[in-house]
């Protein structure tokens, strides 16, 4: 069994089989002491030996997508920009290119159009923002989870990114009442599944309600089984700005993005540690690891973990001596590299 149909090896059902399901079990009873065939309680001592298990999740697209994890982007219908949004995201990914205030997590995306848009605009979008086509992937599903099962088994390696677009279009025939929390699960939770264990980012677009107050349609279970929520309003002062709030199991601030040409440009939130960092730097050349710790205002080893990264990606280069870090924005030039060459 390949690691993508393991992940739904609990059958998704529609909704008339749920309903049948359900009855039989209430008949049936719950059986005590009986678990999962191969499912275990861990302890948390146990959860601890993951060293990852401490830290905030990966971004996979700077503020939009992390690995492992499940985002609702809402929005109101054709005038949110939430497809735009994340194409560019989606884009960026397959470069692994920088993305508003962050570097993306390069690899493959899925993109799969439940709403069966038509090719020529989801391309026109790829386009626009520079997506690779051979990391671009389209899924036009019939059947959404086996047609999405599918598609994975035959993606290798699995998608860095999956975009189901839109969660209402998806959830057709296994939801009929979308205003109820009970079929809700039967959507979300393989979804969730497919973050966890294949470590995707999920990003799914879901539309707005209509009122002023805003949040999204149909049912609070939708919002409780993500992880996080972002909600796009548009600016009263600008057509192409939007703005965004943010609520998930981990802090992250609102903020707002503008399309300025082909690129979206961060123009209000809190800076990401590594944007802090850079700019820093681009505006103090020559500056001391001692300098750039006090201006951010981070862990010590957070800031030394995150020169060291911007040092890696070429965005900064340490051009001072064994006594004195003198951080410069840019790779090294040629003649710096020499100089470090023993003759």
């Amino acid at each position: 069994m390949s690691a993508a149909r393991a992940v739904l090896s609990i059958p998704v059902m529609t909704a008339p089989t749920l309903r049948t399901t359900g009855q039989a079990a209430e008949e049936r009873g719950a059986k005590q002491g009986e678990s999962s065939k191969g499912v275990v309680a861990q302890s948390l001592a146990q959860l601890l030996e993951d060293p990852d298990a401490l830290k905030p999740p990966t971004a996979v697209i700077p503020r939009l997508a992390w690995r492992g994890r499940v985002t609702l982007l809402t929005g109101r219908e054709k005038l949110g920009g939430k497809s735009t949004l994340l194409t560019a995201g989606a884009a960026a990914v397959t470069r692994g290119a920088r993305f508003l205030d962050g570097a993306c997590e390069a690899g493959s995306i899925l993109w799969v159009s439940a709403d069966q848009e038509h090719p020529s605009e989801i391309v026109q979008r790829a386009v626009r923002f520079g997506a690779d086509p051979e990391r671009f992937f389209v899924l036009w599903p019939q059947q959404p989870f086996i047609d999405l099962c599918a598609s994975l088994e035959r993606l290798n390696p699995f998608p860095t990114l999956l975009v189901v677009d839109t969660l209402a279009s998806f959830a057709r025939g296994i939801v009929t009442d979308p205003h109820s929390s009970a079929e809700w699960p039967q959507v979300l939770v393989p979804l969730l599944r497919y973050a966890r264990k294949l470590e995707m980012a999920v990003a799914i677009p879901h539309h707005a309600k209509k009122g002023e107050g805003g949040g999204y349609r149909d049912s609070t279970a939708i919002g409780a089984l993500v992880d996080m929520l972002l909600e796009l309003t548009q600016d009263a002062a600008s057509a192409a700005r939007r703005n965004v709030s943010a609520l998930g199991r981990w802090p992250v601030s609102g903020f707002s993005v503008e399309l300025v040409g082909d690129q979206y440009q961060l123009v209000a939130g809190e800076l990401s540690l590594d944007a802090r960092v850079l700019a820093f730097v681009q505006s103090h050349q020559g500056c001391s690891k001692v300098d750039v710790r006090s201006a951010v205002g981070a862990r010590s080893e957070d800031v030394d973990a995150t020169l060291g990264q911007l040092i890696d990606r070429g965005a900064i280069h340490d051009a001072g001596t064994d006594r004195r870090h003198a951080y410069v924005a840019g790779p090294k030039t040629q003649t710096e590299a020499l100089d470090g060459i023993p003759f």
